[in-house]
Parts: structure tokens; sequence; C-alpha cells
């Protein structure tokens, strides 16, 4: 007997499902395509999102979960244009999750729809434009919204505080304007908030306080004016916090530095800030980053800045602060970056600034602060930028600190320093940037100060004296140099003369070799030269004339004219020695009896004219030895040729290169 195969049997809920399922698929494949042909992709982003056999999960950016039965669209970064098409925000999209669209060309307002079930939209650095849509409040399940970065105008929409999963919040980078709702107290689940470089105003609320999960709190360059809550501290889970560049005023709650002990980055720069730093910094163990610079705070720099172990960078600059640098600053933590500057702060520098090994930065200009500069500074390699000036430091440059191989800034001017430039080591291979102008240093310039990518070069208002090393001119990216109001001397190395801002007034007696070298005289030697040159063609234009003085005497001594015809040609010779060496064959070329001549064609004077000439002698002056005519009243004369340099060599070289000179060389 046989046996009847078993047949499967399927559940009609089952079918039922993968019926929707398929159904599902189909129209989220449709929505797609839809959404492909209403956009612009000059880019091909989307080239295979073709209808076929295979599913769209497929498909460029498509992701899809099978496990549970959700989708993912990143299209970002594809250099999409046009609208976003109304397609993504519809029912056709249940399984979507996650939707970004994010740094492409998308313009227009945002469309509207709702899909229940997406977790992550993110629509930034787009051009999206027009207001924040209320039913972006529909978006119920909705944990990270990214709208920063486009042309959103208007006020941050009421309904949005009722995204009670919210998690990320991000509306930074648009035009949005009016206050922070105060209902966002009620997403507690926020932990990052990022509204800043937007327009809003109003107070911070209070409200604030109670998003306890917060890590991220992010308000920058806004119009938002009042005090910070007292209620912020009660933000214990907060990393960072950055309320810089608004208009805040009134005193930092003390909270903030006694309970945040989990900040990493604390930012209230650019405000208007005032009355003391509180105190007690010491229980925030995990700072690193403390920008309070741009506001009115007074009082003293808390010595328990000193005990944080991780700060690495501390900028307080431009306030009323005042007394004396936390003697043990440095000592602890890994301080990178000082900036105390424009301030009121006396007393000596701490020694003990670049314990750490890896202080970049000492930025410590404007104050009143006095005593030398720390012998310890010049022993650490890791400085690069370094500014003191506008102090009253004194005592001699610390030795090292002109021996700092990666420092390319280095000023120190305006201060009291003493002691001679030229007794230490320069050896300041990155250096671009040296001012140590207005001090009292003496002695000369070194040589070199190590390296050869200097641009600019301040040392005026001291006692230096002795001339301008020649390593100067070597420097070729050098594009300004002071040295104004010292006792220099000597001549100056000529290739400076091609700085456009160059400063070398007010010395002991500078002199240039050669060129424009800031209007200086020209030097001793240099000058020397020059009347040797002058001289040297006053011999030869003496031995000219001597000659000229010569032939013009034998000349004088002249028999009447002699005619000579040829043809339709009359020569008259005007000098006897020229008789036998002139016929009418040979004006063009030397006559013999060593006497050469030239030949110029007369257009202005006729022949009587031309004999007048000839009775006119004068020393520097070249005789006329004879005139040729024709019938047709052509008529040439013919002089002396004078061996010896021609007129216009005379005039143009040699130093007659003015009028006055020149009078001597003119044909009276």
């Amino acid at each position: 007997m046989s046996k009847t195969p078993s047949k499967t049997v399927i559940p009609p809920l089952l079918i039922l499902l993968l019926f929707q399922f398929s159904s599902a698929n189909e129209a989220e494949t449709e929505a797609l395509l839809s959404l492909k042909a209403s956009i612009t992709d000059p880019l091909g982003f989307l080239s295979n999102w073709v209808p076929s056999s295979s599913t769209h999960c497929d498909w460029h950016g498509i992701q899809c979960d099978d496990s549970s039965r959700t989708s993912k669209i990143d299209l970002s970064n594809g250099n999409l244009c046009g609208y976003i098409p109304i397609e993504v925000f519809s029912p056709s999209f249940p399984s979507l999750r996650h939707l970004n669209l994010s740094n492409n060309n998308f313009s227009g307002p945002i469309p509207a729809g709702s899909v229940g079930g997406l977790r992550i939209l993110d629509l930034s650095n787009n051009a999206l434009s027009g207001e924040i849509p209320n039913h972006i409040g529909s978006f119920k399940s909705l944990r990270s919204l990214d709208l920063g970065g486009n042309l959103f105008r208007g006020s941050i929409p009421i309904e949005l505080m009722s995204l009670e999963s919210l998690e990320e919040l991000t509306l930074a980078s648009n035009r949005l304007t009016g206050p922070i709702p105060p209902s966002i107290g009620g997403l507690k689940s926020l932990k990052w908030v990022y509204l800043g470089y937007n327009a809003l105003s109003g107070e911070i609320p209070s409200e604030i306080g109670n998003l306890t999960s917060l890590t991220h709190l992010d308000l920058v360059y806004n119009s938002l004016s009042g005090g910070i809550p007292p209620s912020v501290a009660n933000l214990e889970a907060l990393n960072h916090v950055f309320l810089f560049g608004n208009r805040l005023s009134g005193q930092i709650p003390p909270g903030v530095f006694r309970w945040l002990r989990n900040l990493v980055s604390l930012d209230l720069s650019d405000n208007q800030l005032s009355g003391p730093i509180p105190n007690n910094l010491t229980g925030l163990g995990n700072l690193e980053i403390l920008h309070l610079f741009g506001n009115r705070l007074v009082g003293a720099v808390p010595e328990s800045v000193a005990s944080l172990p991780r700060l690495r960078v501390l900028q307080l600059w431009s306030n009323s602060i005042s007394g004396r640098i936390p003697s043990h600053l440095g000592r602890r933590g890994r301080l990178e970056l000082i900036d105390l500057s424009t301030n009121n702060l006396t007393g000596a520098i701490p020694e003990s600034l670049c314990d750490s090994g890896v202080l970049s930065k000492l930025i410590l200009f404007s104050n009143s602060l006095n005593g030398p500069i720390p012998r310890q500074l010049g022993q650490c390699a890791s400085l690069r930028r370094v500014r003191l000036e506008w102090n009253r430091l004194s005592g001699e440059l610390p030795q090292g600190l002109t021996e700092l191989q990666r420092v390319y800034y280095l000023d120190v001017s305006d201060n009291r320093l003493s002691g001679r430039i030229d007794g230490l080591r320069w050896s300041m291979r990155a250096l671009r940037t040296l001012n140590f102008a207005r001090n009292r240093f003496s002695g000369g310039l070194p040589e070199s100060f190590g390296g050869e990518n200097l641009e600019a070069i301040d040392g005026s208002g001291n006692s230096i004296s002795g001339t301008i090393p020649g390593g100067f001119g070597r420097l070729s990216h050098l594009i300004r140099l002071n040295l104004s109001r010292n006792s220099l001397s000597g001549a100056v190395p000529r290739e400076l003369g091609r700085l456009k801002s160059l400063d070398l007034s007010q010395n002991a007696g500078l002199c240039r070799r050669s060129g424009n070298t800031g209007g200086l005289p020209p030097c001793p030697g240099f000058k020397s030269r020059r009347i040797l040159v002058s001289a040297f063609v006053t011999v030869i234009s003496l031995s000219v004339l001597v000659v000229l003085l010569f032939v013009g005497w034998r000349w004088r001594r002249r028999s009447p004219i002699i005619e000579y015809k040829a043809g339709d040609w009359e020569l008259k010779v005007l000098d006897e020695r020229a008789m036998e060496a002139i016929d009418v064959d040979a004006m063009v070329r030397a006559g013999s009896g060593g006497l050469s001549f030239f030949v110029r064609e007369l257009s202005e004077f006729n022949e009587s004219k031309a004999l007048e000439l000839a009775r006119f002698h004068h020393l520097n002056a070249v005789d006329l030895i004879g005139v040729c005519s024709s019938h047709e009243k052509a008529l040439f004369a013919l002089y002396a040729f004078v061996e010896g340099r021609s007129l216009r060599s005379a005039l143009n070289g040699g130093g007659f290169g003015d009028w006055v000179k020149r009078r001597v060389l003119r044909w009276a």
C-alpha cells in the first residue's frame, strides 16, 4: 500500500502577512522610483534604481533588515538637487526607520506627511527654506532630528517639544528667531542640544535644568541675554557646555564649577559676564578646555585652576583679571595653550608653565608682569608661539630661548629687557616673526637668527650698535624690517633695498652701497669709487678736447678757398691740408694723407651760410673743411672726423647727467 505524500499547510494569517509584506515592498519600490523621477541626479547617484526582478533593497543607498522588516535610506553626499519629494513622507514607507538626505542641494520646504515609525531624520546641510513645519511633531518615534545648515526661518515650533523620545536635537546654522521654548524641559530623553548660529533671543529658560540626561549643550552665536540659569548646575551628566558669542550677563553661577564634575569643555567666552571666577574648581577633574575670554570678569585667577589634572587649554584673555598668575600653574595637567593676555596681571611669570612638556602657545601680552623671563622657558622644546610684549619684564633673554627649534613667532617687545643680542646663540629654524623692539638691548646684531624663513623683524628703539650683518640680505622671505632708533652704522646690505617696508631711520651713521635703501646717503667708499669713475671720464673728455684744439689750431692756418669742378658738381675745399685728400669721388671714403672726413647733407642752409659756418671755430666743435654743391641746389658739408667718443655717449654716460655739466659740450 503506497503512502500519500503529506502536504505543508501554511496558516492563513501567515499568508496574509506575507501578502501584506510583498505588497508593501511593491509600494515602496514604486515610491522610490517616483522619488528618483522627481529630483535631479547629476552624478548618477541613483543609476541602479531601475525596475527589475531584484528587490529595491539592492539599490544604492537602500538597506533592508529582513529580520525586523525595516529599511534605511541614506542618500547623503549625492549632490542631489530639487525639492524633497512628497513621497518621502507618505504611508508608502511604513518600514522606514532611518532617512538621511544630508549634504545635498535640496531646496524648498519640508514636505507634508508623516512616517510614524521613523527614528532618525537627517536633512542637514542643504538649502531647505521656509519655517520648520508644525507637523514635525507627529513623528512620535523620532530619536534624532538634524535640520542644521539650512535656511529655515521663524521660531522653533512648540509642537517639536512633544517629541518625548527625542535624544538629539540639532537646529544650528539657520535663521531661526525668537526664544527657546520653556517646554524644552519636557524632553527628558535629550542628550544633545545644538541650537547655535541662529538669531535666537531672550533668556535661557530655567527649565533647561530638567534635562538631566543632557551631555552636550550648544547655544553659541545667538542673541541670548540675561544670566546663566543656576539650574544648569543640575545637569551633572554634561560633558560639553558651549554658550559663547551671546549677550549673557551677570556672574557665573558657582554651582557650574561645583557640581558639573563630568565637564570636559566649558566655553562661556564673548559674552558680558562679570564678577569673579568661582574659586572652587577642584571638582572639575575631567576638565580639559576652559574658555572665559572676552567678558568683564574681575578678581584673581583662582589658585584651584593649577590643580586641574587634565587641563589642556586655558584662555582668560580680554577681561579685567588682576593679581598674580597661580604659582603652580602647569605643574599638573597637560597644558598646551595658555592665553591670559590683555588683563591686569602682576608679579612674575611662574617657572612651572611648561612642566607638562607639551606647552605650545604662551600668550601673556598686555599685562603688568615683572621680573625675568623664566629660564625654564628656554628648555621648553614644545613651544611654537610666544607673546610676552607690553609688560614690565626685565633682565636678559634666558639661555636656550633663542635656540628653540619650533618657535615661529617670538614677541618680547615693549618691556625692560637688556643684554647683548649678539651674545646669544640663535638657531630658531622655524622663526617667521621676531619682535624685540623698545627694550634696552645693546651690542651688535647676530649674523643670523638661525632660520631662512623670517618674514618680519622689529628691533627698533634699543641701543644696538655696529653694522647690519650681510646675513640679513640673504633672508629671501623678509618683508618687513624695522631697526630704527638704534646706534647702527656702516653699509646696509644692498639686498635690503628690495623691501617695501624698511625703516632704518634715526641711527648713528648708516649708508648705502648702491640702490635705494631708505633714502640713506651713499657710503664713503661708494662715493670714492664714483669720484674715480667721474675723474676717468673727465680725463678722456679733456683728451678729446686737446685733440680738437690742436686740429683747430692747424686748420686756422688755411689758405683761401680752393675750388674743384667735376661735371655738375662743384667742390670748395676750406683747408689746404685736405686739398690732395679730397675730390668729388672721395667724398664717401677716407682720403689719403691721414685725413678723414664725413659728409652731411644740408637742407636748411645755402652755400653762403655754409661758408659763414666755416669761419666759426670752437674748442668743442668739429670744423667744417669743405662744401660740395650741384646745379640742382643739392648741398653737402664735409666735416673733419675726430677719433673719440660720440656726443651721445658723452652726454649719457660718465657722470654728465645734468644740464649744468652738459653746458660745456653744447654747440654755441
